[in-house]
């Protein structure tokens, strides 16, 4: 398939679980106008993932295959909508995010109703391997949101990657075992599929944060995640190998940024090396290819193995 085939046959992913989204939601109390927001806006990159994992095992016709890539999509944008809230984000694609456009209480409302509504979705599916996963991610990425404000115990401060497997690692870990249930694969089949979601989530947070302190970085100044004293991958590390912030030290910045960056890579290599044995020969690339980055600093893109691409963040 050429790179502009597979774009082409990302998007048709795309508008199918668009549709699912629009047509799940439509029985909620969201009122149109935000419905139409929360349904068009991103790329629905962990709902395609889900499609694609289930292709993998043949499962593209799955019956319950919609259901699961919306209750992924759901539990995204409710932890979107959250996050915002806390960081008290103004702007999202250079639009206004919920709770300025809509106010506090209509943020958090709405969050809670796609958020129960996943779990609606959950039960539904009849599965308790389903129900079980969805609500342990959700636990995770809770914990995982609210060690970015409160830092870790001392306990975990050596696990200075613990809040990117807890959060964006937790949620591309779901996407991909959703797709391994839709497809029918056993516990350890699940499981293996789970780990690339785990390892390709969690090095995109850590190349997220990396880009964030990177920036800064070139400027000879602090990142606005240092600065605001989010504890980011950058600041853990600092605070686990020097015993202090990178705040003001240029010199620890650059080795935090450094380690970082090497983790992020390993954990993109042993992604790669797990798929070789899971998937069938050429698929893990594409998958891989909707969440993945040539180098940090730059846009995670979609991309065909062969060429071609696009923004995909």
């Amino acid at each position: 398939m050429s790179g502009e085939n597979w774009s082409q046959y990302v998007e048709v992913i795309r508008d199918r679980v668009r549709a699912a989204m629009r047509a799940d939601l439509a029985n909620t109390v969201i009122p149109g106008r935000m419905l139409s927001r929360l349904v068009d806006a991103g790329q629905v990159n962990r709902a395609v993932l889900t499609m694609l994992v289930a292709e993998a095992h043949a499962a593209a016709e799955s019956p319950m295959l919609d259901r699961l890539a919306v209750m992924v999509e759901l539990i995204h944008r409710a932890s979107v909508i959250h996050d915002d809230i806390q960081d008290d984000d103004r702007l999202r694609r250079g639009r206004p995010t919920l709770h300025i456009a809509e106010g506090l209480p209509v943020a958090i409302g709405v969050a809670d109703v796609l958020l129960s509504r996943a779990f609606v979705l959950a039960r539904e599916t009849g599965s308790p391997a389903v129900v079980a996963d969805t609500l342990k991610t959700y636990a995770d990425m809770a914990h995982g949101q609210l060690m970015d404000f409160v830092g870790l115990d001392a306990a975990s401060a050596a696990d200075w990657t613990l809040p990117s497997r807890l959060k964006t690692g937790a949620l591309a870990e779901l996407a991909f075992r959703y797709g391994a249930h839709a497809g029918g694969a056993g516990p350890g089949s699940v499981r293996a599929w789970g780990l690339v979601g785990q390892l390709c989530g969690s090095a995109f947070q850590l190349f997220n944060d990396l880009r964030n302190a990177r920036a800064e970085e070139n400027r000879g100044d602090v990142a606005s995640d240092l600065d605001s004293g989010r504890f980011s991958a950058v600041r853990l590390y600092a605070r686990h190998a020097f015993g202090a912030d990178p705040h003001g030290d240029q010199e620890r910045l650059t080795a935090a940024c450094e380690a970082v960056e090497a983790e992020a890579h390993r954990r993109l290599a042993e992604a790669h090396e797990l798929l070789d044995g899971i998937a069938p020969e050429g698929f893990g690339a594409r998958v891989l290819s909707v969440l993945t980055t040539p180098a940090p600093g730059s846009e995670f893109t979609l991309r065909d193995p062969d060429g071609g691409g696009r923004s995909a963040t």
